[in-house]
């Protein structure tokens, strides 16, 4: 049987939509290493695809896998896979420097996030942070205290212009 989505994807009734995972490893594959039964981790299925996130149990790449610590719940955890890999594939795609090769201290590296304060954003700042990107300008509304974090109101005009 063949479901069809609003979005005009379809799948299969042994295609399982979800992509976020959070839970406890049950068991791992042959060359699995990393982790072991009854550790707590989060993890990304790719779409489409058998065994994803809306079940009792879903199967996840190794590369997508990581631990999770004790402070974090799994509904908090949950919302990380996607936005991140969303995140980072954004930066990548913009041929800017990674968390693996990061730019030389003192390098300027302009970029522009739209959507600062949504996950999405939020995790393009951290990612970008990390990768030694300066400046990073952020765009979020008023409403959600990015101002008193920064300290700092500016237009875009001004930002421009001091680049």
């Amino acid at each position: 049987m063949v479901i069809p989505t609003p979005s005009g994807y379809t799948c299969s009734t042994e295609c399982n939509t979800g992509g976020d995972i959070a839970g406890i490893v049950e068991s791992t594959g042959p060359d699995v290493y990393e982790f072991q039964r009854g550790q707590p981790v989060a993890a990304f299925h790719i779409m489409q695809n058998p065994h994803g996130s809306y079940a009792e149990y879903a199967i996840a790449p190794q590369h997508t896998v990581f631990p999770l610590p004790p402070s974090i719940s799994f509904e908090e955890t949950s919302t990380i896979p996607l936005a991140a890999m969303i995140s980072a594939f954004a930066l990548k795609n913009l041929n800017l420097p990674s968390v693996f090769t990061p730019a030389p201290p003192n390098t300027r590296t302009l970029v522009l996030i739209y959507g600062g304060s949504t996950t999405v954003g939020a995790f393009a700042i951290k990612i970008a942070k990390q990768a030694n990107i300066r400046p990073i300008i952020a765009i979020a509304g008023k409403g959600c205290g990015s101002c008193a974090i920064s300290g700092r109101m500016w237009s875009l005009a001004t930002v421009l212009g001091m680049w």
